[in-house]
């Protein structure tokens, strides 16, 4: 997995808003349950597989590398977003300087 990316691990907000209603190709979407456990697999909407949080698959790693065994399953990794310091306040116009009449 290239440097900055991991495993996304399950939220319904996720599922809703990502994966339920885009053309992945593939029947199901992987997350990390993030407790060693088997990996939740819940469908992407192209199908007619419907399943919701299955605990059936693994994900498997060797080194830095990750995979499924089914091919009609993906496994979802995210690159955090850079952080930007907050933009400072804008400062008031100096006062013009009196001139003498």
């Amino acid at each position: 997995m290239p440097a900055g990316y991991s495993l996304v691990p399950f939220s319904k907000a996720v599922w809703t808003n990502v994966v339920k209603n885009r053309p992945w190709g593939t029947h199901g979407m992987m997350f990390t349950t993030g407790k060693g456990e088997l990996a939740e697999t819940w469908h992407t909407g192209q199908t007619q597989w419907m399943g919701v949080g299955k605990k059936n698959w693994r994900i498997n790693r060797l080194g830095n590398k990750y995979k499924t065994n089914n091919c009609n399953l993906a496994i979802l990794i995210r690159k955090a977003c850079v952080t930007l310091p907050p933009t400072p306040a804008p400062t008031p116009a100096p006062t013009p300087v009196p001139t003498p009449e």
